[in-house]
């Protein structure tokens, strides 16, 4: 199982992005630690937890792949939802659509219709 990790800023941040996930994604935690929290997104582990260092002011370049089914739907709660729009969804190629949002806490996410991926 290939393995992504998020980290978000301070505790508040990372609590707050917990939830945001779970109902971005209707997909409740299946670890929920104070420290660590995991979610299977579209096949893939999709771990956040928080920052400890006490450098807080970084540029955010935090990038994760999310498989998703029916990207338009996903793309359009994502953004109702406090995400702004990086890149609309689009063909790749043959059937294969991308799309990238900046979730609330600063990192993207980059959406990925792939059928031919089970």
């Amino acid at each position: 199982m290939i393995k992504l990790r998020i980290k978000t800023n301070d505790d508040r941040e990372f609590k707050e992005a917990v939830k945001w996930f779970e109902v971005a994604f209707n997909s409740p935690a299946y670890i929920t630690e104070p420290d660590y929290t995991c979610f299977t997104l579209g096949g893939y582990e999709l771990a956040l937890y928080p920052e400890k260092d006490e450098v807080l002011e970084k540029p955010r370049t935090n990038m994760a792949y999310v498989g998703v089914k029916d990207i338009s739907t996903i793309f359009n709660r994502l953004i109702s939802m406090g995400a702004n729009v990086v890149q609309k969804p689009f063909v790749l190629g043959g059937q294969i659509m991308i799309a990238r949002v900046r979730d609330p806490f600063g990192h993207i996410l980059c959406l990925i219709d792939d059928p031919s991926y089970t």
